[in-house]
Order: C-alpha cells, then sequence, then structure tokens
C-alpha cells in the first residue's frame, strides 16, 4: 500500500508539515504539497459545533478543524486525528460533503473564492525553467522539512565511493514495501560514521543488508535526473547492534518454536576425538589460532580442512554445503566439525545468525563447535552448538581439544593406576588367604587320608564281595554255555559232514588246476612287460636329463664369454641390455671369460 498525492497544478507552495500514517511500525513525516489550484480554490467557513465557534477548511479530499479544543471528542469520536503541527483536526476518510452536512456546514458563511489572476500581456501562462522549478521544490523541501531528521532503514546496495563522496540506496525495515531513497555521504560524514560504527565493534562500515538509524538532510539532486536525495550526516549504531542482536534473538526463538534448538544435544561427544572437520576461510588466521591452541598436541589429531566463504554473499550457502560434505563423506567420518571465524564487527558476524544455516546445524548428525569471533561475542549459531567451549575462540576451541585429551590421558593414568591398585590388593588377599589354607592343610589333608583309607577298605571289602559273587555267577553261567556250546558244535558238525560230502562229490579237481596255471602264466607274462616298460621310461628320462645338462652348460655365461662376448654392468651392479641405456652411463664394467675391465665416457 503506497501513499499518493494527486497535484493538479505545476504551481507549487508549501504547507506546514502533516503526519500521513503509513502501513509500516513507524511514522515517516513528509511535507504536505499542495496545487496552487487546490489551495486557491479551498473553501474555509466558520462553524458553531455545540455551541462553540470554530474555523474550518476543506476541498473534496479533507477537512481541517481549527480551535475546536472544546470539541475535540466530538471530533475525535468521528474520526477526526490531531495534527500537532498544523494544529488542527484533519479528516480525510469518508464524503467531505456529508460530514460537512453532519457538523452543520449548510448553515455556515463561506468565504468568497479568491479571483483568478489575469494571464500576462504575452498571452502565455506564468512559467518556469527546469533548473528553477528544481531550485522551487529544493527550496520547499528544506523549508519545510528540518535541517536534519532521523530516519530508519537497511542499506540496500554496496556502497560506491567515489573521491568526493560515497553513494549507496537505503530501503524501507518491510521487506515487501519495494522503495528505497538515494543516498549521499560526503567524506567527512562518511569518516565519521564508519568511526561510530568500528568503537562500537558493529561494522567496519556501512554494508549492504545493514540497519541503520541514520540522521539524514533531503534535498534534490542537482545533474542528470532529478530525484530526492537523502544526505548522510551522522548514524546511531546502538539502533543497528540491537538490531543485529534481535535477528539472533528471532532465530533462537523460532528454533526453539520448531522444536530444533535441543538436536545437537542429543548427540554424544566422542571421548577421543581424532577426526576432526574443520570449517573456515583459508585466508583468515583461525586455522593459525586452533593450531596454537592445540600445540604441543597438533599431531595427535586428524584434520580436514575446507575453505569456506565465512562473510558476504554466498556464505550461508557455502557452510550448508561443507556441513552436507562433511555429513556425507563416506572417507572421511569425522568425529566433529568445528567452524571457525576470528573477531569482526558484528554485521560481518551476522552470517552466524542466519535461520537457514543455524538449523542446518541443528540437523547435522555430527557433534558441531563453534569457534566464532571474539570472547564477548555470541551468536545464534554458538547458541544451537551444545558442545561450544568457553571461551568460543579459534584458540580456544584449539585448547579445548588439547584440555580434552590430556584430561583423557590423565583420566587413562588414573584408572591404570586403580586398576593396578585393585590387582596388588587381589593379590594380596589371595595370597593371604592361601596362606591361611596353607596353615591349615596338614591337618585337613591328615583328616582327608583317614576318611579316603576308611572309604577305601569300605569299597575293598565290597568288591571282594561282589567279586565273588560274581565269580561263582561266572562260573555256573560258563557251565550252561559249555554244555550248550557241546551241543550244537555236535549238531553242527553232524550237519556239516553232509554237506561236505555232498560238495565234494561235485568238484571238477582238474579244471582247478587248469585255471590255476592260466593265472600263474598271466602274472608272469604282466611282470615281465612291466619291467621292459619301466626299462624304457628310465632310458628316455635319463636322455632327456642329459639333454638339458648340455643345453644349460651352453648357455651358462662362462661358456658364452669364451665363445667371445662380453657382459655389460652399469655403476649399480645391474646388467645393460640397450645401447640407449649404455650411452646414459658415465661409466661401464665390461666383463670378458677371463676378467673384467672399466671403461669411462669420454667428452668430447
Amino acid at each position: 500500500m503506497s501513499t499518493k498525492l494527486k497535484v493538479k497544478s505545476l504551481k507549487w507552495r508549501v504547507e506546514p508539515l502533516v503526519a500521513i500514517p503509513l502501513p509500516s511500525t513507524y511514522v515517516i513525516w513528509l511535507p504536505l504539497i499542495w496545487g496552487s489550484g487546490i489551495v486557491e480554490s479551498m473553501k474555509r467557513v466558520q462553524l458553531l459545533i455545540d455551541g462553540h465557534p470554530v474555523t474550518v477548511a476543506f476541498d473534496e479530499n479533507s477537512i481541517h478543524v481549527f480551535n475546536a479544543f472544546p470539541v475535540k471528542d466530538r471530533l475525535k469520536s468521528r474520526g477526526y486525528r490531531w495534527n500537532a503541527l498544523e494544529k488542527s483536526w484533519d479528516f480525510y476518510d469518508g464524503n467531505v460533503e456529508v460530514e460537512l452536512a453532519r457538523l452543520g456546514a449548510d448553515d455556515a458563511v463561506t468565504d468568497p473564492a479568491p479571483a483568478v489572476a489575469e494571464p500576462p500581456a504575452d498571452g502565455l501562462p506564468e512559467s518556469v525553467t527546469v533548473s528553477q522549478l528544481r531550485e522551487r521544490i529544493d527550496s520547499i523541501l528544506r523549508s519545510a522539512l528540518p535541517a536534519a531528521l532521523w530516519i530508519r532503514g537497511v542499506v540496500a546496495s554496496e556502497p560506491k565511493a567515489y573521491r568526493w563522496a560515497t553513494y549507496f540506496d537505503l530501503r524501507d525495515e518491510d521487506d515487501t514495501q519495494d522503495m528505497v531513497f538515494s543516498c549521499e555521504m560526503r567524506q567527512a560524514e562518511r569518516q565519521r560514521i564508519e568511526q561510530r560504527l568500528s568503537v562500537t565493534g558493529v561494522a567496519a562500515g556501512l554494508e549492504k543488508d545493514l540497519p541503520v538509524f541514520l540522521q539524514v538532510e533531503a534535498g534534490l539532486s542537482h545533474k542528470y535526473t532529478i530525484n530526492v536525495r537523502l544526505r548522510a550526516l551522522d548514524i546511531m549504531p546502538e539502533f543497528t547492534r540491537e538490531r543485529l542482536r534481535s535477528q539472533r534473538d528471532l532465530t533462537v526463538e523460532r528454533l526453539r518454536r520448531e522444536g530444533l534448538l535441543e538436536l545437537q544435544k542429543e548427540l554424544r561427544l566422542p571421548m577421543l576425538i581424532n577426526r576432526v572437520g574443520l570449517l573456515t576461510s583459508a585466508l583468515g588466521t583461525s586455522v593459525r589460532d586452533i593450531m596454537a591452541g592445540l600445540s604441543p598436541l597438533e599431531n595427535r589429531y586428524r584434520i580436514g580442512f575446507l575453505d569456506t566463504r565465512m562473510e558476504g554473499s554466498g556464505a550461508v550457502d557455502g557452510l550448508i554445503a561443507a556441513l552436507d560434505f562433511m555429513e556425507s563423506n563416506p572417507t572421511w567420518r569425522a568425529h566433529a566439525v568445528v567452524i571457525a571465524r576470528g573477531g569482526g564487527s558484528e554485521q560481518s558476524l551476522g552470517v552466524f545468525n542466519d535461520y537457514r544455516l543455524c538449523a542446518r546445524i541443528c540437523r547435522c548428525r555430527i557433534p558441531v563447535l563453534t569457534a566464532i569471533g571474539h570472547e564477548k561475542d555470541l551468536s545464534a549459531a554458538e547458541i544451537c552448538s551444545h558442545f561450544t567451549p568457553t571461551p568460543s575462540t579459534p584458540s580456544g576451541v584449539g585448547r579445548f581439544l588439547r584440555e580434552r585429551f590430556l584430561d583423557l590421558q590423565n583420566r587413562l593414568g588414573e584408572s591404570v593406576r586403580k586398576l593396578v591398585e585393585r590387582f596388588s590388593e587381589a593379590h594380596r588377599l589371595q595370597k593371604e588367604r592361601v596362606g591361611a589354607r596353607a596353615q591349615l592343610l596338614p591337618r585337613q589333608g591328615s583328616k582327608r587320608l583317614q576318611w579316603e583309607s576308611s572309604a577305601l577298605r569300605n569299597r575293598m571289602h565290597d568288591f571282594m564281595r561282589s567279586g565273588m559273587r560274581m565269580n561263582r555267577e561266572n562260573a555256573y553261567r560258563l557251565k550252561e554255555l559249555q554244555r550248550s556250546f557241546q551241543l550244537r558244535v555236535g549238531t553242527f558238525m553232524v550237519r556239516e559232514r553232509e554237506s561236505l560230502q555232498r560238495a565234494a562229490a561235485r568238484v571238477d579237481f582238474r579244471r582247478l588246476e587248469r585255471l590255476q596255471d592260466n593265472a600263474g602264466a598271466k602274472l608272469l607274462d604282466l611282470v615281465k612287460e612291466t619291467e621292459s616298460g619301466a626299462e624304457r621310461f628310465m632310458s628316455k628320462a635319463t636322455d632327456g636329463v642329459q639333454a638339458r645338462a648340455n643345453l644349460a652348460q651352453a648357455n651358462h655365461p662362462d661358456r658364452i664369454l669364451e665363445k667371445g662376448f662380453t657382459m655389460t654392468f652399469g655403476p649399480d651392479e645391474r646388467l645393460v641390455a640397450t645401447a640407449k641405456a649404455f650411452r646414459a652411463l658415465p661409466w661401464a664394467r665390461l666383463r670378458f671369460f677371463d676378467g673384467t675391465e672399466r671403461v669411462e665416457r669420454k667428452e668430447e
């Protein structure tokens, strides 16, 4: 929604300031500029409201009631708003004629309309040049507005610095309001503003997306397209600092409302942190500060470094991508991730108040430690990371990792010491227990021996009685078995004798003799054939072995050298096989069958 002023004439004059309500959280005071045609034709009447005389100025768009203090409650109930500068009650919402009738304007006496000025003698209407119009409008603005006024907004562009001035755009705090003012900042004002921002630690200077509370002077530009330009005179850095901190609080509150803020607390830091993922800029000092804090235990950790943008545009997306990489990389399973950034202004550290980055930190399945800024700096990212030590600086995180390793080392040493003490105590108690039992052993052994001897005698008596009983039983069984066996053998012999007689009658002894003779002849033939094959195999094997021995003897290096060949060895005692390799050697050794000679390269 925007407020538009309709102007019916190019001839201007300025009425005093009025407050125009806007749909934002604050009110900007603007000059109410009326066209001369409207002002010339505005009617003025004297009315009696509840018996009190008031002066009313009106046109088709608005009503202005003066001297209306006695009847202000009635006007307020009808929607009139008090204009402190104009000292009038103003009405803009509705039909002016109907409202005047309700106030009793029909009985009022109106002032006569002013006479219209006669045109000049040449017949042309009164006019001005472009520069004159610019000067007149500029004069109107400067006379209508205070010499310096305060305005809230957000820097909408990167400031462009020139030798004479710096220029930037200023937008509304409400992102939905698509409007900007062109702003100018002279060198003196720029130095003062940057100094105030730097002293309070808010920012090094004006930057894009920086919320500001500026003291400005309104006027028109001098060259090219003429527009309203604000000249920045001063700044209130405390406002910027509180806005940046409020952004942190808004992010933390939103994460808490969505149930994300405590997710990192559900994770656990490993007792022994070995692999650490480090997200920081290679241009900063964070890596050096962390290593200095780790000293002299920096070699105890494996640190995976990712060069990541830590401020400006793209920093949030870069950090989110780096966290995704650390979480999903199968070759580098980090035990913890450290987001490190050295000190800076609150504006440069505003990246770590971004909701998307903080939400990603909360959802990360790896414990995240933050080392951002100085000890006094607190960001939403640090609040999301419940493992961040104190102080939460790069050197502080390095010392935290070092102290954690030393603490683990001390705890292990203490555990080993306690374990040794417990083993020693257990050994002492066991030794005492063994000694006590050793003293009781002779008496207990004597009692045990007596008991065992008595038990053994009892068992011997029982065994003898059982043996005698078993002997009697076995003798009886043996006699029974003997009688049964004799009976069965007699029966078997009679039956088998008859079977043998019948089988002997059927046997052909001559045929058995022929089969035996044939089997013996075949066995002799097989033995002779086996001996002949073995002799042939041994002869062939002997010939093959002799041939291989002759071949090996012929290929022996000494035999080759006797034939007039030589072997070339390099300085490393390796055989040189090619001419190219030989040419690359500074010297070589030639081996003959009766000795060796060294040859060196002669430089030409």
